[in-house]
């Protein structure tokens, strides 16, 4: 690898090794962009913010911190990023790293919650000159308002597992690389990936290069992957999907929304084409008669999900019938809340993610119909705000 200086002097530049895994470390956390966001997934480039360095993490609910993960980074989805580093002189990157960031990860799961990882990125915040929010926003490219909605979704991604294990090293054996693609095929809510971050030395200049080398998502696949908009999901696959990775109760919730909706009129159930979550939109549709849902045509107020949550499209209702005026959208979540949904005021412009969870009470899950029941009723102008 060559530069050329202002006075044309060809400089050459040398792979040199990092001398302490903690300046590898040091770096990706301040330029989170090293990870190669872009090419885990070319079709939505993956943004990083950092929650925390040196994660404690505890093995049982009454042990203290047994494990210190390197970095936890956050996404613009809300999935939970957990980095181990190692240089390639660090004879544990051949096999032990795995079962370390696998142990890892189990404990997360099983211990950690949305509310403590908002704690360490807000401490870990506390020295910026914007607030803990927007600079959150800013980093994942959030929507202004968005941070508390935020966490709610990340609660329901780690209740599923759904995690993002990343391995980074200057160079990555090859058996690693073979164990790591080995994960990824049998496991369908974690995607793990190795990073080499390699480092070349010229004069005063280092250049890094970061690489995914995941077989999975080399060129070709990501070309693929970027051209390609899944087939339709059906009813017997959502309810598969959802059986998956939740217990039955979510599926009797889920299936009560959507007999809720099949029984109205102007009101349609379709089911969306996502490469790996199923969603079940449930809109107003512009037009009489059989028919998938249009994005700009149909205009949907629920989204249901197969990894267990319920979207209450706000900001999509925002463009149908009564519900252009802000009042209106503001008395639903006032009635939402009423039934102890604690949706922030602010999500009259925004999509408020549910856990199915909050609807396992049948009476709950009655109000919350109820308070369909109402929307469908200004919606078509059969009432109005009381």
């Amino acid at each position: 690898m060559y530069s050329i200086d202002a006075s044309g002097k060809l400089i050459p530049h040398v792979e040199t090794p990092y001398t302490l895994e903690e300046h590898l470390q040091t770096i990706i956390a301040q330029h989170p962009s090293l990870l190669a966001g872009d090419q885990m997934d070319a079709a939505a480039p993956r943004r990083f913010a950092l929650a925390t360095s040196e994660a404690g993490i505890a093995t049982s609910e009454s042990s203290g911190n047994v494990f210190s993960l390197d970095l936890l980074f956050l996404d613009q989805d809300a999935v939970l990023t957990l980095v181990e580093v190692k240089r390639s002189s660090d004879t544990r990157l051949r096999r032990e790293v795995i079962g370390q960031i696998l142990e890892y990860a189990a404990n997360v799961c099983a211990f950690w919650s949305a509310e403590k990882v908002r704690s360490a990125y807000e401490r870990n915040a506390n020295g910026t000159i914007e607030s803990a929010a927007e600079r959150l926003e800013r980093l994942l490219g959030l929507s202004q308002g968005e941070y508390e909605n935020y966490w709610q979704v990340l609660q329901a991604n780690l209740d599923q597992s759904r995690l993002r294990l990343v391995i980074v090293a200057d160079k990555i054996p090859v058996e690693t690389l073979r164990i790591i693609e080995y994960l990824n095929r049998q496991m369908s809510n974690t995607d793990v990936f190795a990073v080499t971050l390699s480092q070349y030395v010229g004069g005063d200049v280092r250049t890094l290069t970061p690489r995914v080398l995941n077989p999975s998502v080399t060129e070709s696949e990501r070309k693929a992957a970027s051209s390609r908009t899944g087939s339709r999901w059906t009813r017997e696959r959502f309810y598969e999907a959802l059986a998956s990775v939740q217990p039955t109760d979510a599926a009797n919730v889920m299936k009560s929304i959507e007999e809720w909706a099949t029984s109205k009129h102007q009101v349609e159930v379709s089911f969306g084409s996502g490469v790996r979550d199923g969603s079940m939109p449930i809109a107003f549709r512009s037009s009489p008669g059989p028919q998938a849902y249009r994005t700009g045509s149909d205009v949907v107020f629920v989204t249901l999900w197969t990894y267990g949550v319920i979207e209450i499209e706000l900001q999509y209702l925002a463009n149908f019938g009564a519900f252009r005026d802000d009042a209106m959208r503001y008395e639903l979540v006032d009635r939402l809340n009423k039934i102890g949904l604690d949706i922030p005021k602010e999500s009259i412009r925004r999509r408020p993610n549910l856990s199915w969870k909050l609807f396992n009470d049948g009476d709950k899950l009655r109000e919350f119909l109820e308070v369909l029941d109402w929307v469908v009723a200004v919606a078509l102008g059969l009432v109005v705000s009381t």
